[in-house]
């Protein structure tokens, strides 16, 4: 009552850990490492899922940048077209070339727009997607003056080309820096490298274009063609240095044939013009555009293809991720599933024997040793009659203290010594095992010990009754002798005496009498 009050009147009862259950103490054991695990996991999963995602940005980045490959090939076809427009005003179906050029040109702005509505990234590719989101909106502008004013504002249509352009390659290299892999970021450069390598082409075909109705090459247009050449061979040069060696002989496998023979011929005519040279390529301007464009054709399918390719490289990068996270999840998953099973499998085996123990204790405490004991004491009770014989020829044989079964009742003890030891009800050389043994053990004390008190008593009711015996022996002679005094005594005073100590004899054979009770 006292521990009770005690740990009523501290209203903390719920904090003591010795009065949990085995079961709560390992949940509480588990808890901390599981939690642990799970927290280390949930943020190692949490990373690869935005990692993941930030992958999945990253592939629709790289889509956005196919699309963007397409309109800037549009918008040098596009570039081109006006550019026979200035130079021909309006002759020979230019101006019917250059609206179909428009048509898809506006196929490819659509497509751009469409891919990059959804698209999230870095605030650098937003920023860069604004400034080609408006200038997208300014092209109808452009055309217009292609189609009203060709002679008066052709430079100022091709720079507003060329800085459109500009900007969707601009994007192009921005997606690199968007959170891939080192070798996806290398493979993006290459693409972009080599998309810039098409628009240097590009923009020395518009020069030359523009100043082949002249006749002269002006020192601008001169230039313009070296700081273009310059570009392209940079631009290639990057290519080769970042790209993989599959991409570098897809190139090389495109880009040849006679019609790469003819515009790199004519293309080096042009290099090697002066300013102020009569520009003499040996083809009007269509055929100048003619043998560029069937080059750049060519480029721009090696643009495709890699294009393609860098699309493949980064959606299985993306897929090996998810794969990664979800076989990760899957190993978290079984690794805490295996730890709460093990836990439980642990929990219950020890919670059943700790249950089987206590009802062991409850069962010796309550039926086992006390029947036990009644055993024993009733193997160790003294016989009144024994073998049957006279009690004074008993006492003469054994002497006084002896029991002919105390010897069977000592080995008596020792068998239900020895069975309480091995009944302990519990399998196991753990601790509940060891536990359980030495209760066991203590059992079999309590059995040894009842069994030594039991033969103690029933070795002191035997001197008890063998003395009894003897002294009712003794008193039964006595009463024979007065009885003998008293037929053969005839003075009253001496018989008076005789019948009082016959008086006294039988008190003494009464309390004999009891004392054998």
């Amino acid at each position: 009552m006292t521990r009770v009050g005690a740990r009523g009147s501290s209203g903390r009862s719920w904090l003591r850990l010795a009065d949990r259950r085995i079961r709560t103490k390992l949940a509480l054991i588990l808890a901390l490492p599981v939690v642990a695990i799970g927290v280390l996991a949930g943020a190692g999963v949490v990373s690869a899922v935005t990692t993941a995602g930030q992958m999945d940005r990253a592939r629709a980045l790289v889509a956005l940048g196919g699309s963007a490959s397409e309109l800037v090939n549009a918008l040098q076809r596009e570039r081109s077209t006006a550019a026979l427009v200035f130079v021909q005003g309006g002759a020979g179906g230019a101006v019917e070339a250059f609206g179909l050029r428009v048509a898809a040109t506006d196929t490819a702005v659509t497509a751009f727009r469409q891919g990059s509505a959804g698209v999230s990234g870095p605030a650098a590719i937003r920023v860069v997607l604004g400034r080609v989101t408006a200038g997208l909106l300014g092209l109808g502008m452009v055309r217009q003056q292609v189609t009203v004013a060709p002679n008066a504002v052709g430079s100022v249509v091709a720079f507003r080309y060329r800085a459109l352009v500009a900007e969707v390659l601009t994007f192009r290299q921005a997606v690199a820096q968007i959170g891939v892999s080192e070798s996806a970021s290398r493979r993006i450069r290459a693409a972009s490298a080599l998309s810039a390598a098409g628009e240097a082409l590009s923009r020395v075909e518009v020069t030359v274009a523009r100043h082949l109705g002249a006749g002269r090459l002006t020192p601008a247009a001169e230039r313009e063609i070296v700081a273009a050449d310059a570009a392209y061979t940079e631009a290639i040069q990057s290519f080769a240095d970042l790209a993989p060696s599959a991409w570098r002989g897809w190139l090389n496998e495109v880009v040849r044939g006679p019609q790469v023979v003819a515009a790199e011929r004519l293309y080096g005519l042009v290099i090697r013009a002066q300013p102020g040279d009569r520009l003499d390529v040996g083809a009007d301007v269509a055929g100048w555009v003619s043998a560029c464009e069937a080059r750049l054709d060519l480029l721009r399918q090696a643009v495709a293809r890699v294009d393609a390719d860098l699309l493949s490289a980064v959606t299985g990068e993306r897929d090996a991720r998810r794969m990664s996270i979800g076989v990760q999840s899957l190993l978290v998953g079984g690794v805490l599933l295996a730890m709460v099973a093990v836990a439980w499998w642990v929990a219950r085996g020890l919670g059943r024997s700790l249950v089987a123990l206590r009802a062991r204790a409850e069962r010796v405490a309550g039926t086992d040793l006390p029947a036990l004991i009644a055993t024993i004491e009733a193997g160790a009770a003294p016989s009144d009659h024994g073998d049957g014989a006279d009690p004074a020829d008993r006492d003469d044989r054994r002497g006084c203290g002896d029991h002919p079964g105390m010897a069977g009742d000592a080995a008596t003890v020792d068998s239900l010594a020895e069975r309480a030891t091995r009944d302990v009800g519990i399998a196991g050389r753990d601790e509940v095992g060891q536990v359980a043994e030495a209760f066991g053990q203590v059992v079999a004390a309590a059995v040894r010990l009842a069994g030594r008190q039991a033969m103690l008593r029933a070795g002191i009711s035997s001197m008890l009754v063998a003395l009894s015996w003897r002294l009712q022996r003794r008193a039964d002679a006595m009463m024979v002798s007065l009885d003998a005094l008293e037929r053969d005594e005839s003075d009253p005073d001496r018989l008076a005496q005789l019948f009082e100590l016959d008086h006294v004899a039988a008190l003494i054979r009464r309390l004999i009498a009891n004392l054998q009770v």
